[in-house]
Formats: C-alpha cells, sequence, structure tokens
C-alpha cells in the first residue's frame, strides 16, 4: 500500500482559511474505501474510518461549526435486488468498509442530537 496508519491521519483536511475556528460547515469525505482492503485489514480500517469520522465530529463540536456533512457509500446498504438503491433500502453491509460508514451515519445522527 505504501501509506501507513499514521501518514493517514497525522493529515487534516480543513475548510476554509481560518480551519474549523470560525467556520460553520464541514464537509466529511475522508474514508479508506476499499472494501476488500478492509475485509483483509479491519482493525486498520476501523481506526481509519471510524475513529477518522469521530475525530471530525469532535474537532466539529469543539469549535462550535454549525453543520457537518457527512459522505456515506452505498456499501451499507450491501447488494439489493432493486436498483438504484436508495435511503429507505435496509441497511446491511457485506463488508468492514460497508459497516464502518454506517457507524459514520450513526455518529452523525448521535452528534447532531446530542450536541
Amino acid at each position: 500500500m505504501g501509506k501507513t496508519l499514521n501518514d493517514i491521519m497525522s493529515k487534516i483536511i480543513v475548510t476554509g482559511g481560518a480551519g474549523f475556528i470560525g467556520s460553520h460547515y464541514v464537509f466529511h469525505e475522508a474514508a479508506f474505501p476499499q472494501v476488500q482492503y478492509s475485509i483483509e485489514n479491519p482493525v486498520e480500517t476501523n481506526e481509519i474510518n471510524v475513529r477518522g469520522t469521530l475525530n471530525v465530529l469532535e474537532a466539529s463540536r469543539i469549535n462550535k461549526v454549525k453543520r457537518a456533512i457527512f459522505a456515506s457509500s452505498s456499501a451499507v446498504y450491501g447488494n439489493q435486488e432493486i436498483l438504484p438503491i436508495n435511503e429507505n433500502m435496509q441497511i446491511n453491509p457485506l463488508s468492514p468498509y460497508g459497516a464502518q460508514k454506517y457507524i459514520g451515519e450513526v455518529y452523525m445522527k448521535l452528534y447532531s442530537k446530542s450536541f
């Protein structure tokens, strides 16, 4: 792969010239989106995808960001018989990556309601 967990986690993408401080919105689109790699390395990809989302949410909460927008994945729905996939379908992740993106959705909802 080339990049280690520390390489990925040490880089922070901030929006706006002032970073999080004074920002109104954060678009969280970062992830390690490789399904097969997540099957082979579920702990490492969980650290990147789940902890990374939690880090973004905590930084947003601490800095009073008005809204955080999360890019999920159709992987949370697994294989569906009906296409196109929509958000009303049954959640059924078939890989650690799909489960990690769903956990991100749950954290986003939790933070939205709690903070």
